[in-house]
């Protein structure tokens, strides 16, 4: 009779968390196939995000009151360092990076945009995604069988992956996200973090003299402490002597300090009315990353370059 209790009580303890787990994947499946996407194209709104509006009001009229040599210097400073994307995009196919990191927001629209102005046009040989490889399988599979809509934590990366296999039929796509096991076994040896796994998958699978492509959460592709883009630089290993860029991906309203930053730039008249580039972050005017903190510590200052959409 004790045994027979103690049967049932374990089948309980190990079939609950089994059986919710299992509940949770459907309803979030569920909810992938039946939720509808984000309207395409973006809204053109100008004011989305109001609360922040006064940052960019601010910075313009810190412009204005500088005398008009300052005003004439600072145009010419930030103009000399925005391009158009289309133009920005043919010089990075001619340069033949050994790593590009694209960091992204997991943004439907970003990752739309992304797939019509980069990887239509850039031909690379590996693309790394943030996925676990059991994760990108299923996707694949998905894709393949010609889902409309494939997630990868919360937007549709179908557009993406179509976009650079017709660029390059045999482009070979790997996951690097840290798997179940790793993570397990890094729990219990209490060392390294989630970055350690990400960048020990990311090294294992480096092909010497091909071109890699990293699509992934834009603080991975920091070049700032601990960050997978800083590590690489910092112990180059198979990269050495190649040449690696990090590029922020993102768009005008995602968020206010991006939608205050490109308000000012408007206002000075200094940005393309379509996507553009900033081609060196660290190169902008000193004055603006006192103008725009929030921006500058979470976009300008992580990543060398930043590719701006625009609806």
């Amino acid at each position: 009779m004790q045994f027979r209790v103690l049967y049932y009580f374990l089948a309980i303890v190990f079939a609950v968390p089994l059986g919710f787990g299992a509940l949770i994947k459907g309803i979030d499946f569920y909810q992938e196939i039946t939720w509808d996407a984000p309207p395409w194209p973006p809204s053109t709104e100008k004011n989305q995000h109001p609360d922040h509006l006064r940052w960019g009001e601010a910075a313009f009229n810190r412009f204005d009151a500088l005398d008009p040599e300052q005003q004439t210097s600072m145009r010419l400073a930030i103009s000399a360092n925005i391009a158009p994307l289309d133009e920005w995009i043919r010089e990075i196919a001619q340069q033949r990076f050994a790593l590009l990191c694209l960091g992204e927001n997991h943004d439907d629209y970003i990752r739309r945009f992304a797939s019509e102005h980069i990887f239509n046009v850039l031909r690379y040989d590996v693309l790394f995604v943030e996925a676990t490889p059991d994760e990108l399988e299923n996707i694949l599979e998905r894709i393949d069988a010609g889902d409309g809509r494939v997630e990868l934590l919360g937007a549709d990366l179908s557009y993406v992956i179509r976009s650079i296999r017709r660029m390059n039929p045999d482009v070979e796509i790997i996951g690097i996200e840290e798997t179940p096991t790793q993570r397990e076994a890094r729990q219990k040896t209490l060392e390294g973090g989630r970055e350690t796994s990400v960048e020990k998958n990311l090294r294992a699978k480096l092909k010497p003299g091909k071109q890699h492509m990293i699509f992934i959460g834009a603080f991975h592709c920091s070049n700032t402490h601990n960050w997978l883009f800083y590590r690489l630089r910092q112990n180059p290993g198979n990269l050495a002597d190649s040449e690696s860029r990090s590029v922020r991906l993102t768009r005008e309203h995602i968020e206010g300090p991006i939608e205050a930053f490109t308000y000012f730039l408007d206002e000075i008249d200094v940005a393309p009315k379509t996507h553009f580039v900033i081609r060196d972050n660290a190169s902008l005017p000193p004055q603006l990353k006192e103008w725009f903190p929030f921006f500058q510590a979470n976009d300008l200052g992580i990543s060398e370059s930043m590719v701006v959409f625009r609806p």
